[in-house]
């Protein structure tokens, strides 16, 4: 692969697997798509970590939109899991 090439690195490929038979999942291969081109005709680097936006995806009716948007800064989500505290979609 040339340096000039996107190049596309996931961290732990177990974080897409809630995609697998979604329409989220052909969603992200559009936005890919899209992404892939803009990158390789600029040559330049483009990253987003959309796996916290399943959380929001998940569970639409209990979670605002204003939290992914950072709108509501009185909301938080708690991961019974690890015990972390969220105040919006990216932390």
């Amino acid at each position: 692969m040339n340096a000039d090439q996107v190049k596309i690195y996931d961290a732990s490929p177990e974080v897409l697997k809630p995609l697998l038979g979604t329409r989220l999942q052909d969603s992200v291969m559009v936005i890919n798509d899209i992404i892939s081109g803009i990158a390789s005709n600029t040559k330049s680097y483009f990253f987003l970590d959309a796996y916290p936006y399943l959380t929001w995806f998940e569970n639409p009716t209990n979670i605002s939109l204003d939290f992914p948007f950072f709108e509501d800064v009185n909301q938080t989500y708690n991961d019974i899991g690890s015990g972390l505290i969220y105040t919006n979609l990216l932390d």
